[in-house]
């Protein structure tokens, strides 16, 4: 019973932030245009990548999976030199993911910026 309680409560909240995010976003836009603000605020001018999007999970999973094994092989260095293995697997594993995430990103970053130079050249 206490289980659906939980799951109950957690359900309540994300609909509710989600219905108050939504709402307040309405109300700031009508407010917006009865001020006669131009309607160009709402539209996104978010930089649309110039790779495929199967490249870059690609590169992102490829980096991440090198991440996971570096982490696991680190642990276990690490629990070979006597340190406690339920703190050093955890610890290593997500170490080393944190830094498989960044390098995943600065590649990825580099592989459009060079695929955006080779498109400007032709």
């Amino acid at each position: 019973m206490e289980e659906a309680m939980v799951f109950l409560l957690f359900l309540v909240t994300f609909f509710g932030i989600v219905y108050l995010f939504f709402s307040t976003r309405h109300k700031e836009r009508m407010a917006l245009i009865e001020k006669g603000v131009s309607a160009d605020l709402f539209v996104s001018s978010k930089r649309k990548s110039a790779i495929p999007l199967y490249a870059v999970l690609l590169i992102n999973l490829g980096v991440l999976g090198i991440g996971v094994g570096l982490g696991i092989l680190i642990g276990q260095l690490l629990h070979l030199t006597g340190i406690d293995d339920d703190i050093t697997m955890p610890s290593s594993i997500f170490i080393c993911l944190g830094i498989a995430l960044l390098t995943g990103f600065v590649l990825t970053r580099r592989v459009d910026q060079r695929y955006r130079e080779e498109q400007q050249e032709i």
